[in-house]
């Protein structure tokens, strides 16, 4: 009879006799004590009479008698949060759910959305109210995260559905304010509250970009369509049951309706990034997954910034190229690799976007749920950081040196270095356009520099792509993608690409007449864009020479920078496909057009001038036009540093260099 209690026990349950189901299954356990299923059915009929003490105790003996019974203990862990145990038995049980459903809306909602209802109850000092407002923005960004995990073996019909919910979680993370710092109390939860902060901003801004991408008014219908009761219960349902209660829940209950339309501004997200470096502690799937979101964006991203949160003792530059010795890293070696490992990740998801990739879905998925974005090779980062800071373990330390010096050997294309050209290529352009854009010579020479190192590396293999292919290693540490493999028909303008950068690099150096002879061989929107600038700065020097001002050679160098900037307008009329390749925009040209013809004027330069076509033209063009509000404008004097005459501009910059380094040896005396 008690064997069979079991039986009964389910008999009286389906009547919905539960006195008597307990009763006979009370009975069968007395008999049968190590039966799990029995322990389970006996909390059920617990939970419905609402006992949840009793409920969680024969649960958790169900678990422990069989411990495969995963929903069991995520159904432990909902019954003591709902239950308010305040033990630390339901920390307990969140914490072992979370370990078996790792991104579960479940334990998300029992961990994140329980604790937030709690603390918004409370009320509390301001140091509690700072913190609750940082969480709150923590919440919601990693609502998003959820929701585009969510979505990743969902039908395009879904991801729209839930790339919008997840872009309204994003916008009510962008916009909590940043915590005011003063109310915390100590410098280290001062800064640990800041570095939260610049984390949520950046991923949040940089999904908010992600999302919008080419899909016009996108963040405005989501106000319109979501800021609202409806759209809250539409992101509760996605996230979690529909069937638990709303007015128990954090995001139930929250205020959504007060959202601007407001995308995120690229000065405010590179500030963003850097303060979250220091949040990842230098992470390279995080510094990663940075560099790939501003692949998609026109501005560069501030890679030398970042490292030098991480790296604050590191030269920039080093004048052992030829060595692979680890004492000879520096920041430059790092920002190459890193536009590496972002180039080749990069192509990587473009692969895969291909062949299987929802119109709905971002490029890029958020940091947390992206899977590995570098390759078993690049752990050559980690043994740099491991050296650099001092952090080996003295029998490893060897090893790390072995490691780190073939990285050294690639990244500087040293012998045997088995780089894909493109590669090279990339590296060489880039470093070009960032040293181009910077306001010291001091900076500018190490970054051009580089870039001429990397073009004379890569045009010997130009040569032997005209007739062979390049061979690909059999462990590179960077990938191969062939989809990116340098054609013939490219050679030419690669080879034009590296002789305005040795011209530039000459320029910079105060080679000026052999760049000017350089620049003048290749005739091209870049090389007339480079001598104009070239031309200018001729005439600012005679300008600034306040002993002897030579009015008629300025005059003549004014002249010539006119010259080549009309030509640049011409060609760019004739042909639109040069204008992609101007290192600035066409209204920044026409810009300085502007100017150096009202320089001329001045010197009463009007009249038989001007009278030509091509210059009424661009004249007419330049008052006609009607500026971009997002366009932004080079100055001539922010191009390339040289000074013939005058003592050059970089020595401010070793001044301050020598200055800090006393104040170094002072610290240390």
């Amino acid at each position: 009879k008690s064997i069979k209690g079991f039986y009964f026990a389910k008999l009286y349950y389906e009547a919905k006799e539960y006195d008597l189901a307990k009763k006979y299954i009370c009975t069968y356990i007395n008999v049968q004590e190590r039966d799990p299923k029995a322990h389970r059915f006996l909390g059920l009929l617990y939970e419905l009479e609402e006992n949840t003490d009793k409920a969680v105790e024969c649960y958790r003996r169900s678990v422990e008698l069989n411990p495969t019974q995963k929903d069991l203990v995520l159904k432990i862990a909902e019954l003591l949060c709902k239950n308010d145990v305040t033990d630390g038995r339901a920390k307990y049980w969140v914490e072992r759910a979370a370990k078996l459903f790792p991104g579960s809306p479940a334990v998300y909602k029992l961990k994140f959305d329980s604790a937030l209802q709690s603390a918004k109850s409370l009320g509390g000092n301001d140091e509690l109210s700072a913190t609750f407002l940082e969480m709150k923005g923590h919440f919601y960004m990693h609502a998003g995260s959820l929701l585009l995990k969510m979505g990743q073996h969902s039908s395009n019909v879904q991801w729209r559905a839930l790339s919008e919910l997840a872009a309204l979680c994003y916008l009510i993370a962008f916009q909590v304010p940043r915590p005011k710092i003063k109310l915390i109390k100590g410098e280290a939860r001062q800064n640990l509250l800041e570095m939260m902060a610049c984390d949520r901003l950046s991923q949040s801004g940089h999904m908010l970009l992600n999302l919008s991408r080419g899909k016009q008014d996108f963040l405005k219908e989501i106000v319109e369509t979501f800021a609202n009761k409806s759209g809250q219960s539409a992101l509760y349902d996605a996230l979690f049951s529909s069937q638990s209660p709303k007015d128990t829940s954090f995001l139930g209950s929250d205020d959504i309706g007060n959202i601007d339309v407001q995308e995120p501004e690229l000065e405010d997200l590179a500030r963003y990034d850097v303060g979250a470096i220091r949040a990842h502690n230098g992470s390279l799937q995080h510094l990663t997954w940075l560099g790939l979101q501003w692949n998609s964006l026109p501005a560069l991203p501030g890679i030398r910034k970042w490292l030098k949160q991480l790296f604050h003792h590191l030269p920039h530059e080093t004048s052992r190229l030829e060595t692979n010795a680890p004492e000879s890293i520096c920041i430059l070696d790092l920002e190459v690799f890193l536009l590496g490992v972002v180039y080749t990740s990069h192509l990587q998801l473009k692969e895969k976007c291909n062949s299987d990739h929802s119109s709905y879905q971002p490029l890029c998925l958020p940091l947390p749920v992206c899977k590995q974005l570098c390759t078993e090779r690049q752990s050559w980062w980690d043994a740099v950081c491991t050296l650099i800071h001092r952090k080996a373990l003295p029998g490893n330390i060897a090893k790390l040196r072995l490691l780190v010096q073939h990285g050294i050997n690639t990244l500087r294309a040293q012998e045997k270095h088995g780089l894909q050209p493109a590669l090279l290529v990339h590296w060489a352009k880039c470093l070009q356009k960032m040293g181009s854009g910077l306001n010291s010579f001091y900076d500018q020479r190490q970054y051009i520099g580089r870039s001429v190192h990397y073009w004379k590396k890569v045009l010997p293999l130009l040569k032997i792509i005209k007739k062979n292919s390049i061979p690909e290693p059999i462990d590179p540490l960077f990938k191969h993608f062939h989809s990116v493999d340098i054609q013939a028909s490219e050679i030419v303008e690669y080879e034009e690409d590296a002789h305005i950068t040795f011209a530039i690099l000459d320029a910079i150096h105060g080679n000026i007449e052999d760049a000017v002879t350089a620049f003048e061989s290749i005739q091209s929107v870049v090389s007339y864009w480079n001598l104009a600038l070239i031309f200018h700065r001729k005439a600012e020097d005679i300008e600034n020479d306040a002993i002897f001002p030579e009015e008629q050679e300025e005059c003549n160098y004014l002249r010539k920078t006119r010259d080549y900037l009309i030509k640049i307008i011409d060609d760019s009329d004739s042909n639109l496909s040069v204008v992609k390749k101007l290192p600035v925009p066409l209204e920044s040209v026409k810009e300085m057009l502007k100017s150096v013809l009202q320089e001329l004027e001045a010197y009463s330069e009007g009249g038989p001038l001007y009278t030509n076509g091509s210059l009424r033209n661009a004249d007419s063009e330049i008052k006609h036009s009607t500026p971009s509000p997002t366009r932004y404008s080079l100055s001539p004097s922010k191009s390339y540093k040289y000074s013939p005459k005058i003592p050059p501009r970089w020595a401010e910059d070793q001044i301050s260099l020598l200055k800090m380094i006393c104040q170094q040896v002072k610290a240390i005396k």
